[in-house]
């Protein structure tokens, strides 16, 4: 008898105060899980973010790159430097690094013949140039492209005859 009499004292409430502790440490944890995983969330998606932004400036800087290299070019030799009467197009390929800038990005350029000689019969030929550069990050996952128009003006519009020269 006294055997029952233990068992029905150990579940009397009084004994049982640690319910409410444990409950509440369950339920904290619970709370604490939930943050944790809530910043994890964050964190990634920020550095996601941060990987987007980094590969497109990358290829705003290739493409701009690529924009100066065809200035460069047009400026050394004019829009047709190997004489086949076509504009020339080229590619990263053709530098000297071999294919890929500092970065690890990549570039186009088509340049593309826009002189109107038809309506404009004064005009030569390869005057007005439309350079198109496109630029992508190094895993090729972001590109831009910018167009932009150039024209190959002479210095001057007719050569004198004659030398310039002033009484001295």
């Amino acid at each position: 008898c006294t055997m029952n009499t233990q068992i029905k004292q150990f579940d009397r409430p009084r004994n049982q105060q640690g319910m409410a502790t444990l409950l509440m440490s369950v339920i904290l944890l619970i709370i604490i899980t939930m943050v944790s995983l809530y910043t994890a969330k964050v964190t990634i998606v920020e550095q996601k973010i941060t990987a987007n932004e980094y590969r497109a400036k990358q290829a705003f800087e290739a493409t701009q790159a690529a924009t100066e290299y065809a200035m460069a070019y047009l400026n050394n030799g004019g829009p047709d430097q190997d004489g086949d009467d076509v504009v020339d197009t080229f590619d990263s390929t053709n530098l000297p690094s071999g294919g890929a800038l500092s970065n690890g990005s990549v570039f186009t350029v088509t340049m593309t013949d826009v002189t109107d000689t038809v309506t404009n019969p004064g005009l030569n030929a390869m005057t007005r140039i439309q350079i198109t550069t496109t630029g992508g990050s190094d895993d090729g996952s972001i590109s831009r492209t910018v167009t932009q128009l150039s024209s190959i003006v002479p210095l001057l519009k007719t050569s004198p005859d004659a030398g310039v020269a002033t009484p001295g």
